[in-house]
């Protein structure tokens, strides 16, 4: 064989064989699953683990409109029926002590999943608060399911179960035009659907995903596993 072909397929085969840089392949496996990311914030793939994390400047807020959503969220695209479901493995509370801004004058944190397309959003939280009356803040945090369903005219927030042991799973079910979530907790029995007062009217292509806000000042995460999309 002569010398110059040898050494241009050694040169081929070595530049098959490079390996891809951890961080362009742990960014690559992340898009493959959870969908690309978005908000202000950090996110960590490991072992199939997805952790939000914030940075400690400030509160972050989900909301209604695109432009305002300034928390750690994921965003992946699905189109006519599916079921997409979570489990929120780790979400620490806010500390009572923290610093917040005037608005929303309580400490919180959530951490969850979502659909959303057009005017309509569909969110279900691991919601966790302390909140002060007469200038008592309360001892422990109140830990409940949250659901926020947001329309064209406005918005319907719905507290369903209190969280007690195990970590909650959310999963949310689009058949036709109706939208439902459900819950669990410890791989339990899934509770009954449940579906917001106001018919939703998304459009036929959505985005699903799992986000975590915030009201305090802190460095803050979230972290999920067992996110699947069918």
């Amino acid at each position: 064989m002569p010398r110059a072909l040898l050494l241009l397929l050694l040169a081929s085969a070595g530049a098959v064989a490079a390996p891809v840089p951890k961080d362009v392949a742990e960014r690559e496996r992340l898009a493959a699953v959870w969908g690309t990311t978005a908000g202000r914030g950090e996110f960590a793939l490991t072992r199939g683990q997805l952790t939000l994390r914030s940075k400690g400047d400030g509160p972050v807020y989900n909301s209604k409109l695109p432009e305002q959503r300034t928390m750690p969220h994921t965003l992946r695209t699905v189109t006519g029926d599916f079921e997409v479901s979570v489990r929120v493995y780790d979400a620490p509370g806010p500390d009572p002590k923290a610093k917040i801004d005037r608005a929303p004058g309580s400490h919180f944190a959530s951490a969850g999943l979502f659909v959303a397309g057009g005017d309509c959003r569909l969110q279900v939280d691991y919601w966790q608060s302390y909140n002060t009356r007469n200038g008592v803040t309360d001892k422990a945090p109140a830990r409940r399911i949250w659901v926020d369903a947001w329309f064209a005219t406005g918005s319907i927030v719905s507290l369903l179960a209190p969280v007690e042991d195990g970590a909650p799973e959310f999963r949310i079910t689009r058949r036709g035009k109706s939208v439902s979530m459900s819950y669990r907790f410890g791989g339990g029995q899934w509770s009954a659907p449940h579906t917001p007062r106001v018919a939703l009217e998304f459009p036929e292509t959505v985005a699903v995903g799992v986000s975590m806000s915030h009201s305090t000042y802190q460095t803050l995460h979230a972290t999920f596993d067992r996110f699947a999309v069918t």
